[in-house]
């Protein structure tokens, strides 16, 4: 069927902030060249969406035909505005396995590709648990499915309630539950896989680090919102507030998502070209001393400068997990560097504070005892002493009151509030009285 171009929309369940269409690959490249000189463009597979249409597959083939026009719209723009591609019937499970489909057998266990399929794999999950019964997910959903094979996710109802409960209390879809949905059943009735266990965990873990499972879960709020919406349309009070209630008790989960912290930015994982290497960026950065001293937001430009630092070494041709982890102990050793030098700073800050408020304290005290004895000594001049022994009290305050100031006057210029230390009087033994 020939489609326009402009009237196709993504795969709705595809997210691109986890999983981008790189346009600056030598892939992409080549892709370009090939549908330009074969007008081939086979993979590419939508279903009906209202007056539109939205791609099951085919992404990096759909941007390639865009770049293609955009280039040159004189010439391609007649060749590619309408193309000839087959509309499935698809529901939105059937979508997102599409999806993962092809993020599988086009690249593999990719690291974003295996965080996109995952992602969705959870959205279609949680919506099946909190707007179906579990006879409704038997009949529509449960069971081997046309187009893409594949064994019930829920046997049963204990199994499907058990899921729900752990899904409200912020627990999520769980391991075992995505490993029955990214199976999948050949023609013989042997089972084979789409995702294994490996990349599954690591994609969840991924997802929770970088705040991306909250996102998920309020895309599932959304789409009980729309489920809400078209409940009251039908007149189905019934049904408008058991969904009310399920969004409800779903808040929970939310909440519990978002209170994790954010530590991982799974754009890296698209940086690196093999698994391996995001993984050993990702468990540098996110524990031990790594966790917090490189902030996610830059964590994907470390990435990149780590491959062009890697590119632009002589003596290093092929980029390394060791490699990744040197450069990342490099950095993550200079802020620690930086992080005490910036403590010593404060430290020496807090002295020369403290310094400064006893100083001034100091000189407080130094002249109210300097008055004193000054008011003592006018005090001795003006009066009589009744008997020998006041006498002798005062020729010997005469012979040391000189001695007195002239100590306190010492002492006061050898103070100064700029001394790193906490400033301390030297004075000597019966030097004040």
């Amino acid at each position: 069927m020939k489609i326009p171009l402009n009237q196709i929309d993504p795969n709705p369940f595809r997210d691109f902030g986890i999983d981008p269409v790189e346009t600056d690959t030598e892939a992409f490249a080549n892709m370009k060249k090939s549908i330009d000189s074969l007008e081939f463009w086979g993979g590419i597979a939508v279903r009906r969406h209202g007056s539109r249409f939205q791609a099951a597959f085919g992404h990096h083939r759909l941007e390639a035909l865009r770049s293609l026009i955009e280039g040159d719209p004189k010439v391609n723009g007649p060749r590619f505005e309408e193309i000839d591609i087959v509309v499935v019937n698809f529901d939105d499970a059937q979508m997102a396995r599409a999806l993962a489909t092809e993020n599988a057998t086009q690249r593999g266990n990719e690291g974003a590709a295996a965080n996109d399929a995952v992602q969705a794999a959870i959205r279609v999950i949680g919506k099946q648990l909190l707007t179906l019964s579990y006879d409704e997910y038997a009949e529509t959903i449960g069971g081997v499915v046309e187009n893409f094979p594949q064994p019930p996710v829920f046997k049963d109802l204990i199994s499907f309630n058990r899921a729900k409960t752990e899904f409200l209390k912020g627990q999520g879809v769980g391991l075992r539950v995505l490993l029955k949905h990214f199976t999948t059943i050949d023609a013989e009735g042997r089972e084979g896989h789409l995702l294994t266990e490996a990349p599954i965990k690591a994609a969840l873990s991924t997802l929770k680090q970088s705040g991306w499972y909250a996102k998920i879960l309020r895309k599932v709020e959304e789409e009980i919102d729309q489920e809400i919406l078209e409940a009251e349309l039908m007149a189905e009070p019934i049904k408008v507030a058991k969904l009310e209630e399920t969004k409800d008790a779903l808040e929970e989960a939310i909440e519990t998502a978002e209170n994790m912290k954010v530590c991982y930015d799974p754009v890296v994982d698209k940086i690196f070209n093999r698994d391996a290497h995001a993984a050993k960026f990702k468990e540098l950065v996110t524990s031990g001393f790594g966790v917090g001293y490189i902030d996610v937001d830059k964590q994907a430009d470390l990435a990149r400068l780590i491959i062009k630092t890697n590119q632009e070494d002589d003596e290093t041709k092929y980029l390394t997990a060791s490699y990744v982890r040197e450069m990342v102990y490099g950095v993550l050793l200079e802020k620690l560097s930086m992080d005490k030098k910036r403590q010593e700073e404060e430290l020496k800050k807090n002295a020369n504070e403290r310094a400064e408020q006893s100083w001034a304290k100091i000189k407080t005290a130094m002249r109210s005892l300097k008055l004193n004895l000054e008011n003592l000594n006018s005090a001795f001049d003006g009066g009589g002493f009744p008997d020998a022994s006041d006498q002798d009290i005062k020729e010997e305050f005469t012979l040391f009151f000189p001695k007195i100031l002239a100590n306190l006057h010492e002492t006061e210029l050898r103070m100064r509030p700029d001394d790193t230390s906490l400033v301390s009087i030297q004075t000597k033994k019966g030097q004040l009285l």
